[in-house]
């Protein structure tokens, strides 16, 4: 995945490219993966397999890809993270709208990921 923007060789809003590779030799290009919305730009982030479906995204025996992103609001030039999820191996993506206030993610000793969204500190 990588950011970008399509339409032309300037900035503009950004969006999360996709290409696959067997070998990280020769690579093919797939549909964006993220597009931006009429006010928010998709920019850097991270993306984890959710393996064990901590998120409770999954359904139907389908592993959820989960894409942490940065969103850029051009309007009021706010940032904020943002989640989106997969059910198809990251070819294509669900946002979900609502902001996080915070996350965190972190391996386990035996692999496995927790996800602790909106996480209060008091």
């Amino acid at each position: 995945y990588y950011q970008y923007f399509p339409y032309k060789v300037v900035w503009g809003p950004m969006h999360w490219g996709h290409a696959v590779s067997k070998n990280l030799v020769n690579w093919e290009h797939a549909p964006v993966a993220l597009y931006p919305d009429s006010a928010v730009w998709i920019f850097s982030g991270s993306i984890v397999v959710d393996h064990k479906n901590l998120s409770g995204l999954g359904r139907e025996g389908k592993t959820p890809v989960l894409a942490f992103y940065t969103g850029h609001n051009y309007k009021t030039g706010n940032e904020s993270q943002f989640l989106a999820y997969s059910l198809d191996e990251g070819y294509t993506w669900e946002k979900i709208f609502v902001t996080l206030k915070l996350f965190i993610i972190f391996l386990q000793k035996n692999g496995s990921c927790a996800l602790l969204p909106e996480l209060k500190v008091l």
